[in-house]
Formats: C-alpha cells, sequence, structure tokens
C-alpha cells in the first residue's frame, strides 16, 4: 500500500483595500472619458455602419461554393449554384384535386431531380478544372 504525502500549506494573503480602491478610481476616470456609443460597442456616429452579411442562397449551399479553394473553383461552383437558384424559381406545375389546387408531384420529383444532377455536373466539372493541379 501506498503512503498517503502530505501536502505542504501555503499561506494566502488577503488582497488589500487600498490598492482596490486606487483600481477603481483608475476604472471610473477611463469610463467616463469614453463617450457612451463606445461604452456598448455601438459605432461612431461618423462610421458608415457594415454592410450586412449575405447569406449564401440554395444553389451556393448546395454547390459548396464557401469552400472553394481557388478563383477557378469558385467560378465554376458560381456558374452550378446560379443554375440550381433558377431551377429552384420555376413556378411548379398545379393541378387541381377534389376542387382544391396542389402542386403536381410529378413536376416537384423533375425539378428536384434537374437540381441534383446539376449538382452531380458541377462536381464532375470541378473535378476535371482541377485534375492533375
Amino acid at each position: 500500500m501506498t503512503e498517503a504525502t502530505s501536502i505542504p500549506e501555503i499561506e494566502i494573503e488577503p488582497f488589500s483595500t487600498d490598492d482596490d480602491e486606487v483600481g477603481r478610481e483608475e476604472e471610473a476616470s477611463i469610463e467616463a472619458s469614453e463617450p457612451d456609443y463606445l461604452a456598448y460597442g455601438a459605432p461612431d456616429p461618423g462610421e458608415t455602419p457594415p454592410e450586412p452579411v449575405r447569406q449564401p442562397t440554395r444553389g451556393e449551399r448546395l454547390v459548396g461554393l464557401a469552400l472553394s479553394p481557388g478563383i477557378e473553383v469558385m467560378l465554376m461552383k458560381a456558374r452550378g449554384g446560379r443554375i440550381i437558384d433558377e431551377l429552384s424559381e420555376l413556378p411548379l406545375n398545379m393541378i387541381e384535386r377534389n376542387g382544391q389546387p396542389r402542386v403536381d408531384a410529378d413536376h416537384h420529383k423533375i425539378v428536384e431531380e434537374a437540381i441534383a444532377r446539376q449538382v452531380d455536373a458541377t462536381m464532375w466539372a470541378v473535378k476535371a478544372l482541377t485534375w492533375g493541379k
């Protein structure tokens, strides 16, 4: 069996209250000198606000535009993404069933198949572009 070793006791001195007061006074003087809009992280009134970040389109997400290693690949993926976006915006044929207009399920399947094939085509185009590099 092993014997328990004792841990030496360390004496910890309490913080001086005089130092705390000095630190608080310095913080107060810094805060008082800053304009309010800086204290809350708001932009400077003289600056133009940053442009909002645009969310990627469905086509850009499906082809992985954000993961492009070079400009050639990015351009190829952007072309494929635009085609997917155009397919996604096609108005679906409507049919009437029981007096209610409904989306034609066959047309919906055809559009989704076209999108899936465009994703594949974009992947193969990138592969052809980057083969041997």
